[in-house]
Formats: C-alpha cells, structure tokens, sequence
C-alpha cells in the first residue's frame, strides 16, 4: 500500500490547498524518444495526464514527479492510513460531484439543441415538401428524382452499393463519399430508416435526394457530427444491388 502513498498524496496536495503552479501550465524541454521505453513512459504519462486533466485535477507538476520517483525506489513514506484514506476519499468524492454536474450540464445543452433542431427541422419540412419535384411517403419521407435509373430497385433485404453525399438543413456537408474517392456497401436493413425506405424506391444507376425527418434518421441521438434531431439531406448515387 506505501508504494501508492506518495503518488496518490501528490495527487490530493493542489486540490486541497493552493499554490502558484496549479494556475499555469507546465512548462516542458523539448525531449526525443529514442526507444521503445521511452514512447511507453511517455504513453502511459500522457493517458494520466489526459485522465487527470478530465476530471480537472489540479496537481503539483513536481510534487507529482517526485511521488512517482518515490513510488518506483520503493521509498517508505510514514504516513497515518486513517489519514491518507480519508484525503482519498474525499478526493473522490469531489471527482464524482463534478462529472456529475458536467453531464448534468451536458445533457442540458443537448436538450435545448434537441428542441431547436426540431423545431427548425419542421419548419423546413414544411416549406420543402411543396417545392417542384418533391414527394412525400407516408412516414415523412421527402425525395425528389435527379436522374432516373434503369435497373432493378433493392429490397430491404438486399446489400447496395452506393455514393453519397450528406448536408444539412444549412448545406453545410457533413459526409460525402465522393469526398473519400470510393463508394460504400451495406445491407440495407442495417441503416437509417429513412435509407431504408428511400433506396427502395430507386433503380439501379438512378439519382435521388433524400430529406429525411429526425425520427426516420438519428432523433434524439447525438453523434459527433449530427446534432439531437436533425433533418439530414442526402444525394444518392445506387451504383449496385447485391442481393
């Protein structure tokens, strides 16, 4: 247990009680790895650091090197295990409460963006379903035909290859396959059900745009580059059934 004592007790020094260093940022030599214990010090450096810096972890920068100094000696730290328990738990104890009002907050900021993307996203539905070209399924699905095709349409059971390119509502673009210089497969059971439904109305070498409501792409579900209920645009190129 002594060997953890001065790491963890390092950790706790700067949350507890102030000091100059915990409001500037470490200032570092350039250094080189010249070998594979090097990169491995350094990896396993930079996965605390990034944990710490997560929990906004204020630490002594040399109290902290120190203490792994002394952890990896096996140096002996005499110190009351009642005390260095309760130093820790009360450290925990503060990482809990503020994960918890981060994803408190988080979640807050997702909500007013959930509510925005729908109310916009309706708002845009409206206006597009009435432009030329336009059609509307029964689930809210609009699609407009650029260039027709000539072979035969997927079923949902099928696997297709296709390009795409995505935007939203704004035109911003968010994916594109064409971007990436190759198209995709995938079976078609296996996407969003706006795409599910919109390939199967298409034809092999056929065109079409997609505007697919939320509830028939992501809905509440955030990803990293699509919001909380957004509508989502698409141009689709069916290159392919494979059945």
């Amino acid at each position: 247990m002594y060997k953890i004592f001065s790491i963890t007790i390092a950790l706790f020094l700067l949350v507890s009680c102030g000091a100059e260093a915990q409001n500037k940022k470490e200032q570092t030599k350039p250094f080189s790895l010249k070998n594979a214990q090097d990169s491995i010090s350094y990896i396993i450096g930079t996965q605390w650091g990034g944990s710490l810096a997560m929990d906004s972890v204020k630490v002594n920068i040399d109290a902290l090197k120190q203490g792994i100094v002394d952890a990896l000696n096996d140096t002996k730290i005499e110190m009351d295990q009642a005390k260095v328990d309760a130093m820790m738990q009360a450290l925990v104890a503060e990482i809990n409460v503020r994960r918890q009002q981060g994803e408190a907050s988080k979640q807050e900021e997702t909500n007013k963006m959930a509510n925005v993307n729908l109310q916009k996203g309706k708002e845009f539905l409206e206006q597009n379903k009435n432009k030329p070209g336009f059609k509307v399924t029964a689930s809210g699905l609009q699609y407009k035909e650029i260039t027709p095709g000539t072979g035969k349409s997927p079923k949902a059971t099928d696997k297709v290859k296709v390009h795409y390119k995505g935007t939203f509502i704004n035109g911003e673009e968010f994916d594109s396959s064409y971007k990436r210089g190759e198209p995709i497969e995938f079976p078609l059971s296996g996407v969003i059900k706006g795409w599910t439904e919109g390939l199967q109305l298409m034809k092999t070498g056929g065109k079409m745009q997609f505007v697919i409501p939320s509830d028939l792409a992501y809905g509440e579900n955030a990803h990293p580059s699509i919001g909380p209920n957004q509508v989502l645009i698409f141009e689709v190129e069916l290159l392919d059934v494979i059945e």
